[in-house]
């Protein structure tokens, strides 16, 4: 199982400093995106994976900390220029993938947070002539390598893409999950995988 990480859609957050480093709110949901992480993880064990990957996906990559996921999860830090950007480290290997903490995409109103990929420099990203959010970009990316494996492993999403069915779910209001899983690649996009790189870093999470 590989699991993506963001902040902005973690239980809770309503401000954008509240996503930030070095401000009075970020250490409360910088702990959210921690318990949400670690509930994702507990949840892909009991559901019978074997192995699971993290990827900060947040800023600069290292927010989470490697000591509140349970063992034996795997966490990457940090970013080496991997075109996978937020997946970074996911290829063929993995059965499925998680998104954890996303959040609107850019333009669309009622979220303070909203945004794709950068907050500051980009109005919009489209894809096929449509917005997409950092969710369905990285979920056409997991695509792309064949993750998830299963056509089963897919459920139905209130709007449907026109590429790609999207899981996506969430829990209580204090541990919330949400996941997303891509049936099928979209067209014209290539379906091998891309050249292997090497994370930045990646820590064995030791147990809570």
């Amino acid at each position: 199982m590989f699991i993506s990480a963001d902040i902005e859609g973690v239980a809770g957050i309503t401000a954008p400093d509240e996503a930030k480093k070095g401000s009075p709110g970020y250490p409360t949901f910088r702990a959210q995106m921690d318990a949400e992480v670690a509930a994702a993880c507990d949840g892909a064990f009991a559901g019978g994976a074997n192995d699971v990957v993290v990827k900060d996906a947040h800023g600069d990559g290292r927010n989470l900390s490697p000591a509140a996921l349970p063992a034996p999860a795997r966490l990457i830090r940090g970013y080496n220029g991997h075109p996978f950007a937020m997946v970074q480290g996911l290829d063929d290997t993995f059965d499925a993938a998680m998104f954890v903490g996303y959040h609107s995409r850019a333009g669309s109103g009622g979220n303070p947070l909203s945004h794709t990929l950068s907050s500051t420099k980009l109005f919009s990203i489209r894809l096929d002539g449509e917005p997409v959010s950092e969710l369905r970009l990285h979920a056409l990316a997991a695509g792309t390598v064949g993750v998830p494996r299963r056509r089963s492993a897919v459920i139905a999403r209130r709007q449907w893409s026109p590429h790609h069915r999207i899981a996506w779910r969430s829990s209580s209001a204090t541990r919330r999950r949400r996941t997303c899983a891509a049936s099928t690649p979209a067209r014209g996009w290539p379906t091998t995988a891309p050249s292997r790189w090497t994370p930045t870093t990646t820590s064995t999470c030791s147990a809570r």
